[in-house]
């Protein structure tokens, strides 16, 4: 809560503090953050995608080929669109291990079939490893990312990535204006119960801090981090749905380390592949050591 302060006062306070910096808003352009952008006058475009592919030994791939890959996968026939339509019409019916990767190995072995054997497998060696670059998108190797579920993925119809150029500033200020102008923010205060609202609203939602004071709303939203949900579920007054439980205890961001620090023998450990995904670089391309 006292990043909100922070994030709302900006550098009036903290002027040694540099929140400059643009970035991105993800969603559909009738979406409330493009609704706040323009309110704000904050300057938002959607850039044209410029590709730029390199193999596993660093080559630059040609633009033809990077359009190509490019398009097979998150073309309207791409794999990536055929994934989902066939995720949402057979969900019930997929093995919980098939992968997203296995449709993938499919769907290539269905193309290049006009090239010879040796190009054709090139080409689909190629196209896989390009397809693996979503996991590096989505913090999650697609080896791993669940073709039953694949369905889930598809939840912004006309997503586009827009560019916030004037940085977040003046979004977050109206954002944040009501809650500062009532002065109705608790700041460096530990909520300990959460009691939710029966059905019939006869009970109103109420929170109940370290210190004892209580908080009637209408409504609350409530955001936490996965783990401190996890190891807190009995904060929620009356305690929650077994199947809910399950879901918190089950539930995983996968893994987002960006940075890692390699050498010529990474990934292999007595012939096992202990970093899973790394093993597709060369380490001629890599040389002794390099932090990628």
């Amino acid at each position: 809560m006292n990043r909100f302060r922070f994030v709302i006062l900006l550098r009036k306070v903290f002027a040694e503090f540099d929140i400059s910096g643009p970035s991105l808003i993800h969603g559909s352009a009738d979406g409330p953050m493009y609704g706040l952008a323009h309110k704000t006058g904050t300057n938002v475009y959607v850039p044209e995608r410029v590709g730029m592919g390199f193999d596993d030994e660093g080559h630059r791939m040609s633009s033809e080929d990077e359009e190509e890959y490019f398009q097979l996968f998150q073309g309207d026939a791409g794999v990536y669109a055929k994934a989902l339509q066939y995720s949402l019409e057979n969900w019930r019916q997929i093995p919980a291990e098939k992968s997203f990767y296995d449709f993938a190995v499919t769907f290539s072995q269905s193309r290049w079939t006009d090239l010879d054997d040796t190009t054709a497998e090139s080409k689909r060696k190629e196209f896989l490893q390009y397809v693996q670059l979503w996991g590096a998108f989505t913090g999650e190797e697609v080896q791993q990312s669940s073709l039953k579920f694949f369905w889930c993925e598809d939840c912004l119809e006309e997503a586009q990535n827009g560019f916030v150029a004037d940085t977040y500033e003046k979004i977050i200020k109206e954002v944040g204006r009501i809650a500062v102008e009532q002065k109705v923010i608790k700041l460096s205060t530990r909520v300990k119960e959460i009691h939710v609202a029966d059905k019939e609203c006869a009970i109103r939602p109420r929170l109940v801090t370290a210190d004892g004071e209580e908080f009637n709303f209408d409504e609350v939203v409530i955001t936490c981090p996965i783990g401190w949900l996890k190891i807190n579920k009995t904060a929620f007054k009356p305690d929650l749905d077994a199947r809910i439980v399950e879901a918190i205890d089950n539930i995983g961001y996968s893994h987002l380390d960006k940075v890692l620090t390699v050498s010529n023998s990474f990934g292999t450990s007595n012939g096992t592949n202990v970093i899973p995904g790394l093993d597709q670089i060369s380490t001629r391309f890599l040389g002794d050591e390099r932090t990628v």
